[in-house]
């Protein structure tokens, strides 16, 4: 495994065996604290743009797996849709299926998962991702995707940890991710 060293943020690596990086779009990629209520469209969290390019710039591929039924038109808005190469979204308003996403995503990119990593604000998706052996980094939904989860992401590459490895219980299905996590700012499943 090679390391690449970042300028824009200090001590921070991009592993060779690190693939093919999935994001979420609600929460995620959007920061919830930027709504400005239903005239007012969510707006990116603050290093998207930066987060997203760095990365391809390494040769990172980017895919989006969104249960949002509108993921595509929203990434166009945003004018980052040319940034991924690969976008799954809820095309049915009965399917929540994450699960199936993340399948199709790694199959038809032919990727490994284990050279693969998820960043979602939801618990349960990150539990999913694991169950297929995808790495996964749980995102504080009220900042979006920052750095330090993509440090903690990297990390992980590096050290060889993978969430089905030290992912010790079923999560709690009707608990949002952000309600336990206000007060931190993003962290790993343990």
């Amino acid at each position: 495994m090679t390391c690449t060293p970042i300028p824009i943020y200090q001590n921070l690596c991009i592993p060779s065996d690190c693939k093919l990086v999935i994001f979420d779009l609600d929460d995620t990629l959007r920061d919830r604290k930027l709504y400005l209520g239903p005239k007012h469209k969510q707006q990116l969290s603050k290093h998207v743009i930066d987060i997203l390019l760095f990365l391809r710039m390494y040769g990172v591929e980017l895919a989006v797996a969104s249960l949002h039924m509108e993921a595509d038109r929203e990434l166009k808005m945003y004018k980052v849709k040319d940034c991924f190469r690969y976008i799954e979204y809820r095309k049915d308003r009965y399917d929540w299926n994450k699960l199936n996403m993340l399948k199709k995503i790694t199959t038809d990119m032919s990727i490994d998962p284990q050279h693969v990593i998820l960043f979602d604000d939801n618990k349960l998706h990150c539990y999913e991702a694991a169950q297929l052996g995808i790495r996964s980094v749980l995102v504080n939904p009220n900042y979006g995707i920052t750095w330090q989860d993509i440090r903690k992401g990297m990390n992980m590459f590096i050290t060889g940890r993978n969430n089905s490895t030290i992912l010790t219980k079923t999560p709690d299905w009707n608990t949002h991710a952000g309600i336990k996590l206000q007060r931190r700012h993003s962290c790993i499943i343990f």
